[in-house]
């Protein structure tokens, strides 16, 4: 799976060889927040004016009333416009450049309505360049594309901890459904996000967010874990919890028994 191209992916996933390599592309449609019309307006251009040759030639046939800052930060984010040779980082830092050019593009087309040099296209074509910047880390291309393809496409944020996790015999997300009733497993990622409630009885507690190589889990810890997790542990690093699954009639749920390190877990049963 690669991320979207404004080239060459649909509005729908779709198979393709690029370079030799069978590989399946990312559809449009699917990005979060460009939304159908403005998608629909990008790839009816291309299909009628062919692919678009650089940025400037994107801007000038795009519909600006459509295809807005949201869609276009959308579409920067996910990859899409990474074939115009500028970075992420500096299409986002100087996005405001870019809006304005669609505007110019748009005012253009107007203009040109009716006039005798409404075929040239030369006079709704604007031209812009942009400084080109050092790309953001891998970390933050990755967290663009959760935000706006909904998971991770050209990597994982736990790829640079796979070895150290290869020598852990732990129980991945995909593999929750197998647990039997009473068993002890280890579960291992990182933590995407903590929402702290309070319950009825007035108790403090969370839902943890866990994100391994295959899902999520979600896991309940008492307020004295939490603490334990918030003074004793780096969040933004791998954590091993130690769980008892349950099973009943709504299917597996896991209590939390101990919160490890990576070194802990690994001389863990």
């Amino acid at each position: 799976l690669v991320p979207p191209d404004i080239n060459k992916s649909d509005s729908v996933f779709n198979a393709s060889i690029i370079n030799g390599k069978e590989v399946v592309m990312f559809g449009m449609g699917a990005l979060k927040g460009a939304g159908d019309i403005a998608i629909n307006l990008i790839l009816k251009s291309r299909e009628e004016g062919g692919n678009f040759k650089d940025l400037s030639d994107f801007i000038s046939r795009i519909d600006g009333s459509k295809v807005n800052k949201r869609v276009i930060e959308t579409l920067i984010k996910s990859g899409a416009l990474d074939c115009f040779g500028y970075t992420r980082n500096a299409m986002l830092t100087q996005l405001e450049d870019i809006v304005e050019a669609v505007g110019k593009a748009s005012l253009a087309k107007k203009q040109a309505i009716g006039s005798l040099f409404s075929n040239d296209k030369n006079m709704i074509t604007v031209n812009i360049t942009l400084k080109n910047m050092p790309e953001f880390d891998n970390s933050k291309i990755l967290e663009f594309e959760k935000a706006s393809l909904g998971f991770y496409v050209s990597g994982h944020p736990l790829d640079k901890y796979r070895n150290s996790l290869n020598e852990i015999n732990y129980t991945l997300s995909s593999q929750i459904s197998e647990l039997k009733d009473g068993e002890e497993a280890l579960i291992i990622g990182q933590i995407e996000n903590i929402a702290q409630k309070i319950s009825k009885k007035g108790n403090k507690f969370g839902i943890v967010s866990v994100m391994d190589l295959h899902g999520n889990i979600e896991l309940m810890l008492f307020d004295s874990h939490l603490k334990e997790l918030e003074e004793n542990f780096d969040i933004n690093k791998p954590i091993a919890f130690k769980v008892r699954a349950k099973v009943n009639d709504f299917g597996v749920q896991l209590s939390l028994r101990k919160i490890e390190t990576l070194k802990e877990a690994k001389n863990e049963k």
